[in-house]
């Protein structure tokens, strides 16, 4: 992608991000400008399911020591309403685990 185009794109992106906070009364911050981005789907819901779903993962490793991966990612499944195979296929593509 051009530099020039990345540029327009937080240019307009920044300027409709500030009328947004202007327009709602809301304070600018990272949050917030995180929650516009998702709302506007500039960032791709797949991306942010995937990241939810693999900090969830490293969190419950963290907590529940005992608890081996299966088990960790049975909950997931459960809790996401996904399979168990597209959780493992969603951590291993995050090759952190």
């Amino acid at each position: 992608m051009e530099a020039q185009t990345k540029e327009r794109f937080v240019t307009y992106l920044l300027k409709e991000y500030q009328e947004h906070c202007m327009s709602n009364r809301q304070v600018p911050g990272l949050d917030a400008m995180l929650r516009f981005m998702m709302e506007k789907e500039v960032i791709d819901p797949n991306k942010i399911r995937n990241l939810a779903i693999n900090g969830d993962f490293i969190k419950h490793r963290h907590i529940d020591k005992e608890s081996g991966k299966s088990s960790i990612v049975r909950k997931l499944a459960e809790e996401y309403q996904m399979h168990e195979s597209s959780i493992w296929l969603i951590l291993r593509r995050s090759k952190g685990n």
